[in-house]
């Protein structure tokens, strides 16, 4: 199961969390870099939008840094967003 790590632009500045799984993790303390695609899940996007982008995350020094801050932005607000209608299609219910 992916936890919550917190990811960096290159100036240091945070920019959110991210879930990383254990493989992913072993993978970055072994110096390789992973990369996330997202995009709006077929089913919500009437509601969302299309939303879509792509990072690379590497370790440095036991931080996550990112190569596209904006790209990780977007992820942090679609993931929100999908979580913000599954709240709100629950309490219909």
């Amino acid at each position: 199961m992916a936890e919550l790590f917190d990811v960096y632009e290159a100036t240091g500045a945070l920019i959110g969390a991210v879930p990383i799984s254990p493989l992913e993790l072993d993978k970055l303390h072994n110096g390789q870099t992973i990369t996330i695609m997202f995009h709006t899940p077929r089913m919500l996007r009437d509601k969302l939008g299309e939303r879509n982008g792509v990072f690379e995350v590497l370790e440095l020094d036991g931080k996550l840094f990112v190569t596209n801050p904006d790209d990780v932005k977007r992820y942090i607000e679609l993931q929100k967003a999908i979580e913000e209608n599954a709240k709100s299609n629950s309490a219909v219910r």
